[in-house]
């Protein structure tokens, strides 16, 4: 009898400890886990990238582009964005014996667009423009001619079944005040939006006049964030006949609000052409 209630008190105690045993160890298995949870959502946070989108803007013309150019995008239906720069460029210097001529051009250009109905933009622009002549010269009296020019148009943008692929197409009139022929240039573009912003662009066109020529230009836009952008483009008279820029700027975004420059070097001769401008959009 004593041995049976041996066994029994054996049983109960050895049942105990092990009851004991598993709690402990399924406490601490919890306990871990705990633990763990954090490390597994650090490493889903740490995929997580952000993606950098290209600041857009107007170009000098106030019409949707880069620095010169016009890109593909136009604005949503009653949307506005205009823009104005202030520009200038050496022309010319040129040394004849001891004396030096030189003639210099300041610009005004101004302009907005607007999207009107889907897919199609209208813009309008002007162009004031200075031209001063002086020399070193003794007595030399130096010169000074004003311009304006006008300039109208719209563009169509044309997706593709590529979101990140588009076209335009459209043309525009240039209307000197101060004498000389309008110029009619039908034009198209093309750009190409990759996965982490990087822009790539190009203009073609032909401006009719009584002297016609091709207007062209590729460029890049490189989004350094999603308030700054740099730009780059080369391209055949688009800043006007015999104008041909190779040209860097940078772009800055305050809200509705976006400050541009830029410095385009001449591949027709003369100085470089260094401007800034303010573009404010509606909301």
């Amino acid at each position: 009898m004593k041995l049976w209630k041996q066994l029994v008190l054996g049983s109960l105690v050895l049942a105990f400890t092990l009851s004991l045993g598993f709690g402990t160890a399924d406490a601490a298995t919890k306990k871990k886990k705990k633990k763990e949870a954090p490390k597994v959502e650090k490493k889903q946070e740490s995929k997580v990238s952000v993606k950098n989108t290209f600041v857009s803007g107007t170009n000098i013309w106030g019409r949707a582009g880069l620095l010169f150019s016009d890109t593909s995008d136009v604005l949503p239906v009653g949307h506005i964005e205009g823009s104005a720069y202030l520009t200038y460029q050496s022309l010319a210097s040129l040394g004849i014996g001891s004396y030096t001529y030189t003639t210099d051009q300041l610009g005004i250009p101004f302009g907005f667009h607007i999207g009107v109905v889907e897919n199609v933009d209208l813009y309008a622009s002007g162009n004031f423009v200075s031209t001063r002549s002086g020399s070193d010269v003794p007595n030399y009296t130096s010169t000074s001619t004003n311009s304006f020019v006008l300039n109208g148009g719209g563009k169509y943008h044309i997706a593709t079944t590529n979101k990140n692929l588009s076209f335009s197409a459209g043309g525009d009139l240039t209307i000197p005040t101060q004498g000389g022929s309008v110029i009619f240039t039908p034009r198209g573009t093309v750009t190409y939006v990759l996965g982490n912003g990087f822009l790539l662009n190009g203009e073609l066109g032909v401006a009719i006049d009584s002297t016609t020529y091709a207007v062209a230009d590729a460029g890049i836009g490189i989004p350094v964030n999603d308030r700054i952008a740099v730009m780059a483009e080369i391209g055949a008279n688009q800043a006007g006949y015999l104008n041909s820029q190779l040209a860097g700027g940078i772009r800055y975004a305050f809200s509705n609000i976006k400050l541009q420059g830029l410095v385009g070097l001449p591949l027709n001769g003369g100085g470089a052409m260094i401007g800034g401008g303010i573009i404010l959009a509606s909301q």
